[in-house]
């Protein structure tokens, strides 16, 4: 491991050591309610049962997490295949984009978590009805992201491709797909954010597993200590999978530098 890594994991410990001493100050000076404010210990006490003996209805954290990510992974795949699917013809032929602009328009302008209750009339309280949502509202980010990649590409670029004899799948596999990877990525990014929230939004109001129901039930009982546990929950599994996409996209775009690669310092 390079210096400069072994430097930025100890800034790392520093912050979060100074960051939970704080939060211990604070919840030591009595002036917070612990049940607005549990200590370090009681949420570490949570953890612990939440992991061994489950919570709620004797469901592990692990269960709960597993289960909120294979609905979000799942959605999030599902949706960002069907928008690269239909991106390409859409940005491709003119005739096609003029005519899908206003559909696209209108339903991107929807928000996802406006159609959990019309899911949950259709699918009822079922993985159905939240894969629906996430699929909806990856789709429309997708599909945003994608057809921007593809209306920048520098026309010159597949006239020279014509000239030489290529045909339309060589253009699109050999030009455009390169050219429209990075707001590609940059859309997976921003979907998986999206289905990640949506999925916990859809299980508050309507689960018997997965992070956002054991933060609503929490929230009900005043167990903020378990709250805090779906929260870092959370955090953790959108951290782990931002890197997993980070590396994925390290690999594809080898020639697009890294916001780190790009920094000059003085």
């Amino acid at each position: 491991m390079s210096r400069s890594r072994v430097s930025d994991w100890l800034i790392t410990a520093i912050f979060f050591t100074a960051l939970i001493a704080f939060w211990h100050l604070i919840a030591a000076s009595g002036r917070v309610a612990p049940y607005v404010l549990p200590s370090p210990m009681a949420v570490w006490n949570a953890m612990v049962i939440a992991n061994t003996e489950g919570y709620p209805f004797g469901v592990t954290l692990l269960r709960h997490s597993l289960s909120t990510l294979r609905l979000a992974v799942t959605g999030f795949v599902l949706g960002a295949g069907l928008a690269v699917v239909c991106a390409l013809p859409i940005g491709w032929y003119p005739a096609v984009r003029r005519a899908t602009e206003p559909v696209v328009a209108l339903f991107r302008g929807i928000p996802a978590l406006a159609w959990i209750p019309v899911a949950i009339l259709l699918f009822g309280i079922s993985d159905a009805s939240k894969l629906f949502v996430i699929v909806y509202g990856t789709f429309w980010i997708m599909l945003t992201h994608c057809l921007d990649g593809i209306t920048r590409i520098d026309p010159i670029f597949v006239r020279v491709a014509q000239t030489f004899g290529a045909s339309t799948r060589q253009i699109l596999t050999t030009i455009v797909l390169p050219a429209a990877l990075p707001p590609v990525f940059t859309g997976l990014r921003v979907g998986y954010a999206l289905a990640f929230g949506v999925v916990l939004s859809a299980e508050m109001i309507g689960a018997f597993t997965g992070l956002g129901f054991l933060i609503q039930d929490a929230r009900d009982l005043l167990r903020t200590d378990f709250v805090i546990v779906g929260m870092i929950a959370i955090g953790l599994l959108g951290y782990v999978t931002a890197r997993v996409l980070f590396s994925l996209e390290r690999l594809l775009i080898r020639w697009q530098p890294t916001a780190r690669e790009m920094i000059v310092y003085e």
